[in-house]
């Protein structure tokens, strides 16, 4: 319904459960995110097997269909916007499919460093930095996370990374170039300074100086 998707057309994708399953939990939120988060003892984990494999088998089919949707869904020289790591796979999908698109992908989370992000197996690595740097633009939150995601694309991919007199750096890889953006989140000053005075905060505030001590 147009009126619960503020006049937006939604298209639902009939990915089947297994599939679903073994993308988002078992490749992106259980270990995209462990890396880029630096969240694995490493003495002791993870372990990339047989199940892995699968998982990764899922992850693939989860975003050519995502790409199989937006190549039949966009109209001629439309800008399509991928989001996250769920998604890392479909911007290069998608420009194999329809190289007329402008393409951006945006990256909620971190990005590892090149010593923990090759963690992952060499083929899973490559893919994902391949997939992103499908796009045209490449954004991210932090400088430095876009920082990391270059020094990746250099160590893994032995990508050429330059910035240009604009300041903007960009990302040349397989005769194609990817510019990286930084866009933070943005806060609500006067929201945050109106609540920060409200009576239940300054209680939590006294409570907080009784345990840590201070004036």
């Amino acid at each position: 319904d147009a009126a619960d998707t503020g006049g937006q057309a939604v298209r639902m994708l009939d990915i089947p459960a297994p599939v679903h399953d073994a993308a988002y939990n078992g490749v992106a939120n259980s270990v995209l995110w462990f890396v880029h988060h630096l969240l694995y003892a490493t003495p002791l984990e993870p372990a990339f097997d047989a199940e892995f494999a699968r998982q990764w088998a899922g992850y693939e089919t989860y975003n050519a269909a995502f790409a199989d949707a937006l190549a039949e869904e966009a109209a001629d020289g439309a800008a399509v916007l991928v989001q996250d790591y769920h998604l890392a796979l479909v911007p290069a999908m998608l420009r194999e499919r329809r190289p007329d698109l402008r393409i951006g992908h945006f990256s909620h989370t971190p990005w590892a460093p090149p010593d923990y992000y090759r963690i992952l197996p060499d083929d899973v690595a490559a893919d994902v930095l391949r997939g992103v740097l499908g796009a045209d633009r490449a954004g991210f939150l932090t400088d430095r996370w876009a920082r990391a995601f270059a020094d990746c694309c250099v160590d893994v991919l032995g990508a050429e990374v330059a910035t240009g007199g604009d300041g903007r750096t960009r990302v040349t890889y397989a005769g194609r170039t990817t510019t990286l953006g930084v866009h933070a989140l943005g806060a609500d000053g006067d929201f945050l300074r109106e609540r920060s005075r409200r009576p239940d905060v300054a209680e939590r505030r006294q409570q907080l100086r009784a345990q840590i001590g201070g004036g």
